[in-house]
């Protein structure tokens, strides 16, 4: 698919940096922030994890742990962004899947937790924000929606936000059941990691950074 889109900034919040230059250098160097936890199941079992690093009374509960790493990451976002454009600033939110029923949105709809984490970041409402529902290939898809949203001139900002935290029993539990897991016995296995990222998007105006297409395909063998 085509897109006409100029990046204006973005924000993130993951194991490798509190911040999107953090995160970046980290990347550029290798560091992954990865950390051992153990397993409640089975009990004292080691697992390696990429976890936020965050005092332990922050992630008691998972639905304001959620709010609190999308709101970060919103946060940065906005923070040099000034007043936003005619049009307004609409927001498109990414949380977990619905399919994995995730504690976080046990507590809640999807389109709760976006108004939770915009006013957790003093974002104004606006109608053409939502909630896109299908985890991190949705985030892809948003590409899409912001494109569209522009185009019809619903907004003259979209910013696309992801949030996400496998570091929850429920999913290292499901994890660890289908064998997806890095272990000894297991090197291809997934590390479960957590963290949000922002990207702020306009209609192509000359920008330095420019989006111009995103690909999709479908893998029949999960």
């Amino acid at each position: 698919m085509r897109l006409s889109l100029d990046l204006l900034g973005g924000g993130a919040v993951t194991a490798a940096g509190l911040d999107l230059r953090q995160t970046c250098d980290a990347l550029v160097a290798g560091l992954s922030g990865a950390t051992v936890t153990l397993l409640a199941e089975p009990m004292g079992a080691e697992q390696a994890v990429a976890r936020v690093p965050a005092h332990w009374g922050l992630r008691l509960e998972p639905r304001p742990w959620l709010v609190a790493l999308a709101a970060r990451a919103l946060r940065e976002t906005l923070r040099e962004a000034g007043e936003a454009p005619p049009g307004g600033r609409a927001l498109l939110l990414v949380p977990p899947e619905r399919t994995r029923e995730h504690p976080a949105m046990a507590e809640g709809s999807a389109e709760a937790l976006l108004h939770e984490v915009a006013e957790a970041a003093r974002l104004p409402a606006h109608n053409a924000s939502r909630a896109l529902d299908g985890g991190a290939a949705a985030a892809m898809g948003a590409l899409a929606f912001a494109q569209e949203a522009l185009d019809r001139g619903e907004a003259g900002e979209v910013v696309i936000l992801a949030v996400d935290s496998r570091v929850n029993d429920h999913d290292l539990g499901r994890l660890g059941a289908a064998r997806r897991l890095l272990d000894d016995d297991n090197p291809q296995g997934m590390i479960p990691g957590e963290g949000a990222a922002a990207l702020r998007l306009r209609p192509r105006a000359g920008g330095r950074v420019a989006v111009l297409g995103v690909g999709t395909t479908r893998e029949p063998d999960t």
